[in-house]
């Protein structure tokens, strides 16, 4: 369900998605964050602000040619040309610029190797940690109708509770009111109005003896 919902949210393909999931968590960053990151990488393309444009510059990227190409593989030029950078404070600068805040979460990928994102997909392949189509749109179906089951049992048990619970309300302050006349009862040695009492509460058939 996450693989579906998400990737639509993030503008990703479902394999995309899974992709980049699973190279975020090996590089110690997660997927949650890449929303964000996407939303800022976007902004920027399309900013007319003479500093973004000098960032992408200093990539060696043209903003106008990654807005032609599909969100993920937009992404992956960005993160490939980061990766061909030395570690240093101007680098991180430049992330920020371009995915925002989530650029600092980003650095332990943009630090990596430009080999890294080939390894990771290979690892992928050789462990089958790819969810096809129809196995995403199955799960996605399960996970709706156990929604809705929840959802109807719900409903019931709420159905059925504001039946019961007035019986129960009434039942009670039935219990509690004897309860404090027991008590009093006691305290007063008045058997007899206790007996009495007792036998009106609980319907007992008999005499006082």
């Amino acid at each position: 369900d996450a693989i579906d919902k998400q990737s639509q949210q993030l503008g990703l393909s479902r394999k995309a998605y899974q992709e980049w999931e699973y190279i975020l968590s090996q590089s110690g960053a997660s997927i949650d964050s890449m929303g964000a990151s996407m939303r800022t990488l976007n902004t920027a393309l399309n900013s007319n602000d003479d500093e973004v444009k000098r960032a992408f510059s200093q990539l060696h990227l043209s903003a106008n040619n990654l807005k032609k190409v599909k969100p993920e593989e937009a992404l992956e030029t960005v993160v490939r040309a980061f990766q061909k950078l030395p570690p240093s404070a101007k680098k991180s600068e430049l992330a920020i610029k371009i995915f925002g805040r989530g650029g600092q979460q980003l650095m332990p990928l943009l630090n990596s190797s430009t080999t890294s994102i080939d390894e990771f997909r290979k690892s992928m392949e050789e462990m089958g940690l790819y969810m096809e189509d129809d196995a995403v749109d199955a799960s996605v179906k399960f996970g709706d109708e156990l929604d809705n089951l929840k959802r109807t049992f719900n409903s019931v048990k709420y159905n059925i509770g504001s039946k019961i619970l007035p019986v129960l309300t009434a039942g009670i302050m039935k219990l509690t009111g004897f309860i404090v006349r027991f008590k009093r009862a006691i305290k007063e040695g008045d058997f007899e109005s206790l007996w009495k009492w007792t036998k009106n509460a609980f319907d007992i058939k008999g005499h006082w003896c």
